[in-house]
């Protein structure tokens, strides 16, 4: 129950972040935290949101790397 919780003022504060900056600095952080609440809400165990997280947050990453450069 905690992780849910967790997950989902984790999502809460990167957004915040992301909009107090707009820099797209913590978006990708967002994305991985908001799908692993999704999994916490799923009652998936905690390692497989830890990797959810992490795997969102480099796609995100990895994703806005690739537009930037290609407008950029």
């Amino acid at each position: 129950m905690t992780e849910i919780a967790g997950w989902f003022f984790a999502y809460l504060f990167f957004m915040a972040v992301e909009l107090i900056f707009c820099c797209l600095t913590s978006l990708w952080f967002a994305a991985g935290a908001l799908g692993a609440w999704i999994l916490a809400l799923l009652g998936r165990p905690v390692e497989e949101q830890l990797l959810c997280f992490l795997f969102l947050s480099a796609a995100v990453f990895g994703l806005l790397g690739l537009f930037g450069r290609r407008n950029g």
